[in-house]
């Protein structure tokens, strides 16, 4: 077992050699003896004692009482005094100090024992005490959780380093002041000052959490929304000796709970387009292909002609709906390059210019460093068109439109609030105006699908929720920030890519191709395969037309060797169009197939490779589109 170390503190030599005496002999340390309040300091510094016997009357220098309260402050020495007589003052000053005792000269070796082996004692559990309150202190300070306690009276006894982030108070200034003023919290709904958890705590004796819709604000003003829980300070099942708060910042769960919020509304918008898209573009290749055709046979200028070229546009915005609705529901999967945002943004405002009305002022600030992401072009476009759009519908007189370009690095702490992002470098796209503005209940709803506070003329809701999911698509992210009657800013952020950008090719205008070969056309619609049986002679192909993928099948194999080009529909009755696809590739393996959809989960543009097809054409299709696509697909054969 480890001695107990002990420095004597003695003036008068005799009594100190006959007490190092006395303990040597009861088994102590004694590692020197000090004359003088000053050689003790001395002492202690190198010989580091566990206990110091200290004479109350030094004789020159500092007294005992001086000596021990600079051990104490200095080195956290136990000081046990030895004394023959004292008096009422001395005493009580020596009680200033806190020693772990008292020896009355002349010792007695059972009178030593028993006082040092009580200090060594009550040192020990000070100094586990110590460390406890210590581990304590340390843990509270590194949990991620924002600490207060208080007293009974509710005044603050503590803070942890998070505590005072979220509330702005440092934890010397909070001591001592009242719940209230450090721990301000309101609702969030009815901004009304919300009754204080500690006077919930004492009345129930209860752990007690904060109602929904709580915020916290802060010493500088800034509101977050919080979690909270408050419980008594119990010991040993007597009464409450405090309150202890625990609370966090609910902003990062706010957000992910809205996130997926939309990311539910946009799948259960996006099952219902999925469901109907098939059909609809079914329909609309039917009116679109029809009004083409009658195109085709009546001359320009007359009342008809117009009047079916409107109905061929109406029908246009109506594929464009449904497009928008597949996209910001991502079930429209567009192709992406590596394209320079730079570009875009430039010919686009080329365009806005011009369409922009006369009492808006546009101010642009586009990077000139090259910014490329890896994205869809014309989905980029859209973007830029539907925010300015959404820009110039807000400003009802005179105003302001600012659109700027700039590449950013985000790091950890600047993405963390955005579940979706990533740290790295991104491109960031803003459009701010001076328009009527947000209002807060608004705010949170403007990316959901058909939600609009437009007249029906200027917009059917669906333009900021097609930019929320292209972004969503792009692997980016959308915010917005807005105040009534001070405009709106909408920032994007893209993430960038190191790769180089290719040019798209330039689309020219040429004649619609013909051919002469034999068309086997597969389509549960009537309205659809008498269309394009009608179409496809018309450029000299001869069309065998079927409503039924079964009839179709057994029509092939019949005379496989009759027919050089299978197009089918994708969903069908019976028989899809993939499994049509594979039972004539059977029968004829060289036998090309175009496969059609108007919307299909198992198949797109991009997925077509995987199945045993050699062209891919989505509803409504162009009349040139599927020109195109015949006499490709024949001429690779």
């Amino acid at each position: 077992m480890k001695k107990t170390k002990i420095l004597i503190v003695e003036d008068n030599p005799i009594v100190a050699e006959d007490l190092k005496i006395k303990l040597t002999h009861l088994g102590y340390d004694i590692t020197e003896i000090a004359y003088s309040g000053e050689h003790a300091l001395e002492s202690v510094e190198r010989q580091k004692p566990d206990i110091a016997l200290m004479d109350i009357r030094l004789g020159k220098g500092m007294n005992g009482i001086e000596t021990a309260s600079k051990l104490k402050k200095i080195h956290s020495i136990s000081v046990i005094y030895l004394t023959a007589h004292a008096d009422d003052d001395t005493i009580s000053q020596a009680k200033l100090t806190e020693p772990y005792g008292y020896i009355v000269k002349p010792f007695d070796d059972t009178q030593i024992k028993s006082v040092i082996e009580i200090a060594v004692f009550k040192q020990q559990s000070d100094r586990r005490l110590r460390e406890s309150e210590q581990w304590f202190q340390t843990t509270l300070s590194s949990i991620g959780d924002g600490v207060i306690a208080t007293d009974m009276s509710g005044c603050v006894s503590f803070m942890n380093p998070v505590a005072e982030t979220l509330t702005g108070w440092v934890h010397s200034d909070a001591i001592g002041k009242p719940l209230d003023e450090v721990f301000n919290i309101i609702n969030e709904e009815t901004r009304e000052t919300c009754e204080n958890p500690v006077l919930k705590v004492i009345e129930t004796g209860q752990i007690v959490g904060l109602a929904n819709h709580t915020l916290l604000v802060s010493r500088d003003g800034i509101e977050r929304p919080i979690k909270d829980s408050g419980a008594p300070i119990l010991l040993d099942g007597s009464d409450p000796l405090g309150i202890v708060l625990v609370f966090q910042d609910d902003s990062k769960a706010r957000k992910a709970e809205a996130a997926l919020r939309q990311s539910q509304k946009l799948e259960a918008i996006g099952n219902l387009a999925g469901g109907i898209a098939h059909d609809f573009n079914n329909i609309l290749t039917s009116i679109m292909g029809f009004t083409e055709l009658s195109l085709q046979d009546l001359q320009h200028e007359t009342e008809l002609h117009d009047n079916l070229t409107e109905v061929l546009t109406a029908g246009k915005r109506a594929k464009s709906l449904v497009k928008q609705i597949l996209t910001f529901s991502r079930k429209g999967e567009q192709e992406k390059h590596n394209i320079q945002m730079n570009s875009i943004l430039v010919e686009n405002m080329k365009m806005l210019r011009s369409t922009i009305p006369s009492n808006i002022t546009i101010t642009e600030e586009i990077s000139s460093e090259p910014i490329t992401i890896h994205a869809n072009a014309s989905q980029m476009n859209q973007v830029i068109m539907n925010l300015v759009t959404n820009a110039v519908h807000a400003i009802n007189d005179n105003g302001l439109i600012d659109i700027g370009l700039e590449l950013i690095q985000l790091d950890k702490s600047n993405v963390e609030q955005y579940p979706d992002m990533m740290p790295g470098s991104y491109a960031k796209i803003y459009v701010s105006d001076t328009g009527c503005g947000i209002s807060k209940e608004n705010l949170n709803a403007i990316f959901d699908p058909y939600f609009t506070t437009k007249t029906p003329d200027k917009g059917t809701g669906l333009g900021l929720a097609v930019v929320h999911g292209i972004v969503k698509i792009h692997d980016g992210h959308i915010t917005v920030y807005s105040e009534p009657g001070n405009g709106t800013t909408f920032h994007v952020y893209l993430p960038t890519t190191t790769q180089s950008f290719k040019k798209p090719a330039i689309q020219t205008e040429t004649d619609i191709p013909q051919g002469c070969e034999r068309i086997l056309f597969v389509d549960d619609e009537p309205a659809i395969t008498k269309l394009q049986k009608r179409f496809l002679e018309r450029l000299g192909y001869a069309v065998t037309a079927k409503t039924s993928s079964l009839d179709a099948l057994k029509t092939f194999r019949r005379n496989p060797d009759l027919f050089q080009l299978v197009i089918t529909d994708m969903t069908m009755p019976e028989m899809t169009g993939d499994q049509l696809c594979q039972a004539v590739k059977e029968i004829k393996p060289d036998i090309p197939v175009i496969l059609c959809t108007g919307f299909s989960e198992k198949i797109n543009e991009k997925t077509a490779l995987d199945f045993p097809v050699d062209g891919f054409l989505m509803k409504p299709i162009d009349i040139k589109k599927m020109a195109e696509t015949v006499r490709n697909v024949l001429d690779k054969k």
